[in-house]
């Protein structure tokens, strides 16, 4: 899943849109994390974990953010 992770507008699944810069690994663990903007006024940069980013159903992983082709909220 992480390869479909790329940066782009993403819309997650209660309706707010973000901006994904990258992803990057936290120094102290190596952990795969997410820096992205939220597309909301008086936000800066913040960086998630990559797991965050989806979640189980049943036996399927899911997005909890989806990539907007048109790249605009």
């Amino acid at each position: 899943m992480l390869k479909e992770l790329k940066p782009g507008v993403y819309r997650h699944y209660k309706g707010a849109f973000y901006l994904v810069h990258e992803l990057a690994r936290f120094h102290d663990s190596g952990e795969l994390m997410v820096l992205y903007t939220p597309l909301t006024p008086h936000e800066g940069e913040k960086m998630r974990k990559t797991v965050c980013f989806y979640f189980q159903l049943g036996n399927q992983t899911r997005c909890s953010y989806c990539r907007e082709e048109s790249e605009s909220p």
